[in-house]
């Protein structure tokens, strides 16, 4: 099949995140880090819009009120798109400016699910933790020691989650009860090759889970065995994270980073911090909603 990679017309990220389709107003919202920005891009009209956060945040989930909801360093917080307001939410190691909130997922229950990690990125020494938190607020730590948290998909039955540490270039898989919120029986599942690192990921509608490969230039779509099905080319040396949008869920996007590069290097590399779209032939499921 044709996998021709189109560049979307957006500003060039410095380390783009958590690419999500916002189904109730039909376009695509991602975060660029260290721009402390929430970007949203209509895939019809072109449109693109950013909203200034005030500090640095590492993902965005939609929520069943239709406001999103925001982890960064002050901790996890809604923000209202038309009204940009931000109201806080749980102070997500808030006393800790060392750390900020990274990936994050939620399950089907309404319950979010999601990493920390240090400020400035570098992997040591390990201070990140794996969070859960409830509709009520209320958070249970789960694991701690973490560098930089990512690839936070559920199975389809929500009987695994899939986690990795991502300087480790290990994916793990753990058992889970979704009905106490409780993960247990970690295991090593997948460890890609040739230096390439698991960064952020998602489900297809077939159950398969993709990663993207920061340093590999790829995506590799694994069984939930870990066992490696296919991998995609992409431009760019360092894919952040992919999710599924589009009114049927059939496009894929990637973000990317470009903060190894300087302010020269980022304009001789477009390619490094962009945000792509491509057909890979399959189709995402719907992203879960925080709330209950």
């Amino acid at each position: 099949m044709d996998r021709s990679v189109a560049r979307l017309n957006v500003p060039q990220n410095i380390v783009g995140e958590s690419p999500r389709w916002d189904a109730a107003r039909g376009r695509l919202l991602y975060v660029d880090i260290f721009s402390k920005a929430l970007h949203s891009y209509d895939p019809v009209t072109q449109a693109h819009e950013q909203w200034d956060m005030g500090e640095l945040i590492g993902f965005w989930v939609p929520t069943v009120d239709g406001r999103y909801l925001v982890g960064g360093q002050s901790g996890i917080f809604y923000f209202d798109s038309d009204t940009q307001m931000k109201t806080p939410f749980v102070g997500l190691e808030a006393d800790d400016p060392g750390t900020r909130c990274n990936d994050a997922r939620c399950d089907s229950t309404g319950r979010l699910w999601v990493s920390t990690m240090a400020v400035d990125g570098e992997p040591r020494p390990p201070v990140g933790s794996l969070y859960s938190v409830d509709p009520d607020g209320s958070v249970q730590a789960h694991l701690t020691d973490i560098c930089i948290g990512n690839s936070l998909v559920c199975t389809p039955d929500e009987t695994a989650l899939y986690f990795s540490d991502t300087p480790t270039g290990v994916g793990w898989r753990y058992r889970y009860d979704v009905a106490t919120g409780s993960i247990s029986e970690g295991a090593a599942c997948f460890t890609p090759t040739e230096a390439a690192l698991p960064d952020g990921g998602c489900l297809d509608a077939d159950g398969a889970i993709w990663i993207a490969l920061a340093n590999g230039k790829r995506l590799e779509r694994r069984s939930l065995d870990g066992a490696l099905l296919e991998t995609v080319a992409l431009p760019c040396q360092h894919p952040t994270m992919c999710g599924f949008g589009g009114p049927t869920l059939s496009e894929m996007y990637v973000t990317s980073f470009a903060r190894h590069l300087d302010a020269e290097g980022r304009r001789a590399q477009p390619h490094e911090g962009a945000v792509y779209t491509l057909d890979v032939g399959r189709q995402g499921v719907p992203e879960a909603q925080f709330g209950a």
